[in-house]
């Protein structure tokens, strides 16, 4: 594991300890040692602990009764029934904001979430993306303005993150990331609801279908 060199370390172990968990580096039960970990990643067990404190409310680990901190992973059941929630909230939010009158001149914050991707994603990294990407369906959420709703997405977005930097990969998948954010935001501006769900729930399919196949693919290579 690298060193970390960063004033937001237990932010930046979480992430890194996050991501080795969804992709097998970690597997389930594995005993996740404070000093060891702050060994490894060459910071102080303060950090550690914080971090661990968060991947266990969001599910990853989980503190046994002799107080020892496991693994629990990360299932494909899990990151299918975390894409189906994003799905349900996203959608519901749209339905929110139909319910109040469609109003198109909120939809400016979806366009200027889309511009940076649009004209900067041969130039970015995957987790430079990634966060671009999250701005855009965060601006689909705030549309309702519900902040109950909001919060429970928000809830999911660090975990979201992580995915992504998986799935998001190459030139071709962020061209195509970009198109069908920009026929979203084409079809609210013209009010076609209908449209709008279809196209969310195919960019979700397949989504869900990327990130299952690399999580496998990355799982299966660990394992050996």
């Amino acid at each position: 594991m690298d060193k970390i060199q960063n004033n937001n370390l237990s932010e930046i172990v979480v992430k890194k300890l996050r991501k080795m968990i969804l992709l097998g580096q970690l597997g389930p039960s594995l005993h996740l040692k404070e000093p060891d970990l702050a060994e490894q990643f060459g910071v102080s067990r303060g950090p550690i602990r914080d971090a661990l404190q968060i991947l266990i409310r969001e599910g990853f680990v989980q503190r046994m009764a002799n107080r020892r901190v496991v693994v629990r992973g990360f299932t494909s059941e899990d990151i299918s029934d975390l894409y189906d929630m994003r799905l349900l909230l996203e959608s519901h939010a749209i339905a929110i904001w139909q319910q109040r009158g469609c109003q198109t001149h909120m939809l400016e914050s979806l366009q200027d979430a889309i511009w940076p991707m649009e004209n900067n994603f041969n130039f970015i990294s995957s987790e430079e993306f990634s966060a671009l990407d999250m701005a855009y369906h965060e601006a689909l959420v705030s549309l309702s303005e519900n902040k109950s709703l909001l919060h429970s997405w928000l809830g999911l977005k660090d975990i979201l993150s992580s995915f992504l930097e998986v799935t998001n990969q190459g030139k071709d998948r962020s061209s195509s990331i970009v198109d069908v954010h920009r026929k979203m935001a084409q079809a609210l501006q013209e009010k076609k609801i209908d449209v709008f769900i279809q196209l969310l729930e195919e960019h979700f399919k397949e989504a869900k279908t990327i990130m299952l196949e690399q999580v496998n693919r990355i799982r299966q290579a660990v394992s050996k």
